[in-house]
Formats: structure tokens, C-alpha cells, sequence
């Protein structure tokens, strides 16, 4: 029994590292809600605390040219944990849909797990009678103690084949910028749209070669890869 229990421990998939060891879902719903709405009065460690923050590790270069440096190439960067997270990622002012104009291929979105607090990959279509797979998490970064040159490389490695990590990455990086507007500190109130609605939809890998751009009749801007 002992040995069946031992093995059945080793085999069962890890969840991810969750960043401040944070419990967000043993609060009840109706205390979350309230935090929400008050996010912009709490400090930061309170934020962090209560699970109203997360940590996702974004490029801060291009994935090519990050390998060359890995240890200055990739950074976690803070943002806002909101109430409705979905896929996509989504959240209440920015939605991400990865299409591609070059192949026209619409990628199924990256999937929000609200009860852990990070996202995994799509689970693949099941036929019938089929058990659904162990959840795949998106990479975690390198531990925040490390600044061993290769583990940053394998987490690139990983990270620049994974198009689910790279709708996080755009949605990570386009949050924050608008967190950094919103914050008291700058504006301190929320940014508007230049069009009629509340999202921003932002089309993650929409082609190769060309720089990233906006689509004026759409409001949607347009993330770039470039090819070697």
C-alpha cells in the first residue's frame, strides 16, 4: 500500500509555482469582490498578500536576442489580478486573440485556471469514452534566487516554441502599461478607449517580418514575429 501510495504521489502533475505563496481561493467570493473594488487603496504587499497580484515573466528582448544574454533577456513583471480573469488571456479592458493573417490560423486561447491562479495549455479534443489529460502548465520562470545563465536559457528555450506563452506574454505586457497609467501615482483614474467599447482586442502573433502596428478602423494592435 505504502509503494502504491508513493508512486501514485510521484505521478500525479505538479500545479505551478504561485507567486507569494498566495490563497486567494480560501477567501469567499463576497470578500474578493470587495478587495476588488478598493485594489488602487491597498498597499502592495497587502496586494500581494491577499492574491490580488501576480507574477508572469515576459521578454524584455527579443526571444533571439534574449538567448544571447538570458539572465538580462527575461523579467517577472507584476499586474493586476482581476475579477472575471478568462482565456485568452482576458480581462475586464483587454482581450487577446491570436490569429494569424500569413497562415490564416485562428490558435485555440491559453486557458485561465481560476481555482489555481495561472494558465495551462488547451486540452486536446477528446474522442468519446476518452479521460481527459493531466493539465499542462505554461513555464514557470526561473526561480527568483537563480541567475544561472542556464537555466534562464532553458526556460527561452521553452518559452519561444509555446504560442500559448506567448498570448500571455503580449497580454502580461500590454496590462501593465495600462496599469501604469491608471495607477495614483500617474493619472490615478481609469484610461478610456479612443472607440466605442471596454476592450482592447490585441492580436497576439499576427504576422511575420513587419513591426507591430494598429489597425485604426478596428482599434486593434498587432504584435510581430520576426523570422531568422
Amino acid at each position: 500500500m505504502a509503494a502504491r501510495r508513493s508512486a501514485a504521489t510521484r505521478s500525479k502533475p505538479e500545479s505551478p509555482r504561485k507567486p507569494w505563496g498566495t490563497k486567494t481561493s480560501e477567501l469567499p467570493k463576497y470578500v474578493m469582490d470587495s478587495l476588488y473594488q478598493v485594489y488602487h487603496f491597498l498597499g502592495k504587499e497587502t496586494r500581494q498578500r491577499v492574491g490580488l497580484m501576480m507574477k508572469i515573466p515576459v521578454f524584455i528582448q527579443d526571444p533571439q536576442v534574449a538567448l544571447e544574454n538570458p539572465t538580462l533577456g527575461v523579467q517577472e513583471i507584476e499586474v493586476r489580478l482581476e475579477a472575471g480573469m478568462g482565456d485568452g488571456p482576458t480581462s475586464a479592458r483587454i482581450a487577446v486573440v491570436d490569429f494569424n493573417a500569413d497562415t490564416q490560423k485562428l490558435t485555440d486561447p491559453v486557458v485561465w485556471d481560476q481555482e489555481v491562479g495561472w494558465f495551462h495549455i488547451p486540452p486536446p479534443r477528446l474522442g468519446e469514452g476518452d479521460s481527459p489529460p493531466a493539465k499542462e502548465w505554461l513555464p514557470d520562470a526561473p526561480p527568483e534566487k537563480s541567475k544561472a545563465e542556464e537555466v534562464y536559457r532553458e526556460f527561452i528555450e521553452k518559452s519561444i516554441v509555446n504560442v500559448h506563452y506567448h498570448q500571455l506574454n503580449v497580454w502580461a505586457v500590454v496590462q501593465r502599461v495600462l496599469e501604469f497609467y491608471e495607477d495614483p501615482q500617474a493619472l490615478g483614474r481609469p484610461v478610456p478607449w479612443g472607440f466605442d467599447g471596454n476592450r482592447l482586442i490585441v492580436v497576439a502573433v499576427a504576422s511575420q517580418l513587419a513591426p507591430a502596428t494598429m489597425r485604426a478602423e478596428t482599434a486593434t494592435p498587432a504584435f510581430r514575429r520576426y523570422s531568422q
